[in-house]
């Protein structure tokens, strides 16, 4: 076992592309267990183990720095979501004053924020529109919805 200092997963350090590939590397490396200085908790090189360190060092950095969106960026990178781009463009587009591509995405609540403003008059829906169609619109659980490239 060894003990790895946090700041090697710094999302403003450049040691890796992501914190993913951080976590590879180690466990790359022949190593079987895992401590993290400052989590105090011990890592295993199982798929489940190595998803509690992502969402520990996640954690620590959003505590530290606030709402890191680098961070929280990392661990989503490779999470797209499973709902339609073009079926919430659609419901964007034609019934998106009622806030129904929120419905359909998992935004309850902004849902029915959007339904009961009209869709900020209006205004609210066309933002939604134009970040639906540029890709960057995110789910209920912050997974982008995207266009699926086959």
């Amino acid at each position: 076992m060894i003990i790895v200092p946090i700041d090697y997963f710094d999302p403003r350090n450049g040691q890796a592309s992501n914190l993913l590939s951080r976590i590879e590397t180690l466990f790359s490396n022949g190593e079987s267990e895992i401590q993290v200085d400052k989590l105090g908790r011990k890592y295993t090189s199982s798929p489940e183990s190595q998803l509690q360190l992502m969402k520990d060092v996640t954690w620590y950095y959003e505590t530290i720095y606030g709402n890191s969106q680098q961070t929280k960026s990392q661990v989503q990178d490779n999470s797209v979501s499973g709902k339609s781009w073009i079926t919430t463009l659609l419901l964007c587009g034609f019934v998106g004053g009622l806030g129904v591509h929120r419905f359909y995405v998992g935004k309850l609540g902004t849902g029915i924020a959007m339904l009961l403003t009209l869709g900020g008059l209006g205004i609210w829906t066309l933002v939604d529109f134009i970040t639906i169609a540029c890709g960057h619109f995110k789910d209920g659980e912050g997974r982008l919805v995207a266009q699926q490239n086959k």
